[in-house]
């Protein structure tokens, strides 16, 4: 009996000891699958975040060079006017012209640009009203509902 002992002794020196389910410090498979969902969770997130910003930056730049187009439209009849004179101001007419960034025609541009002009404007042969509408294509869909208008009133005065 006393060398089934010894052996029994010396089995239980070489076990690896494991502690008591209650007591552990260990992490447990859950414990890590429940982190990887958390971080993943917040991960998306900011993603998300990081996309719809870049997405709303885009659209503001491309409202912001309408905004400019429609303005050097503008500034254009006001040149049109002291190089053709102020009865010339029609022929500025435009519907749906396909414009890029710089205004200037172009089929595969990403902004539509119409320009009207109403002649005696209110009655009064000496004003001429000209609107400029510019819309714009983004992710290769033209923003209809995003009309940048640009309208003034030129006035001959002589």
């Amino acid at each position: 009996m006393s060398k089934i002992y010894i052996l029994n002794r010396i089995s239980r020196k070489s076990c690896v000891k494991i502690p008591p389910a209650g007591n552990s410090r260990a992490i447990t498979l859950v414990e890590t699958l429940f982190s990887v969902v958390i971080v993943s969770l917040v991960m998306v997130s900011v993603i998300s975040v990081f996309v719809h910003t870049v997405d709303l930056s885009r659209r503001i730049d491309y409202e912001y060079t309408a905004t400019n187009l429609a303005k050097n439209r503008i500034e254009r009849a006001r040149s049109y006017i002291s190089t053709h004179g102020f009865n010339t101001l029609p022929d500025l007419v435009e519907t749906d012209t396909v414009v890029d960034s710089n205004g200037v025609s172009d089929l595969n541009g990403d902004f539509k640009r119409t320009t009207a002009v109403t002649t005696s404007y209110g009655g009064d042969a000496r004003m001429t009203r000209v609107e400029v509408n510019v819309i714009y294509q983004y992710q290769k869909e033209w923003r209809a509902n995003a009309v940048i208008t640009i309208t003034t009133i030129f006035s001959n005065i002589e």
